[in-house]
């Protein structure tokens, strides 16, 4: 058995989101390690860590041309890079207006491109939380708020509700 990885041709456009700092290596870093080039947009939120995590890939052994950190307002950077020419890939975590727009843009863009452009896109992502009826109160409603507002999202389901 053999597996072989085919670069895409052009450039990869990594779009990460403001509340999930260590995406900041995943969403550049997979499209690099399967010899891809890739354009690396973080959120204005979340400059700094992924900064940080995009140096570490680049000591990791990354050449830094592989990965090109982009710094800038979204409207201003992401626009140019989905009408480039060599546009030949999103990977995207953020929001489902967002996204629903990306691909949208990416659409009509179409006879521009050299080849027909790969969307990957997550969005909404939510912790998901189970609450048994013995579990302290105070602990679970400060713990759904850390991740509603730290992580991802958060959805809250009370066990007791669940029972006959």
């Amino acid at each position: 058995s053999r597996v072989d990885y085919r670069a895409l041709e052009e450039f990869v456009l990594a779009v990460s989101p403001y509340n999930f700092a260590v995406i900041g290596g995943n969403i550049p870093g997979v499209p690099a390690i399967v010899s891809n080039t890739v354009i690396q947009k973080p959120s204005p939120a979340a400059m700094y860590s992924n900064y940080l995590v995009y140096q570490i890939l680049t000591e990791a052994g990354v050449p830094a041309s592989v990965i090109q950190f982009v710094l800038g307002l979204p409207p201003e950077v992401v626009p140019q890079a989905i009408s480039h020419t060599n546009f030949a890939a999103l990977h995207f975590t953020g929001s489902t207006f967002i996204f629903k727009k990306l691909w949208k843009n990416v659409a009509a863009n179409l006879d521009k491109y050299k080849g027909y452009p790969r969307i990957v896109g997550e969005t909404g992502g939510k912790n998901f939380h189970v609450i048994h009826k013995s579990a302290d109160v105070r602990s679970v409603v400060l713990r759904s708020i850390r991740g509603d507002f730290e992580y991802q999202g958060g959805h809250t389901v009370c066990m007791s509700c669940m029972q006959d």
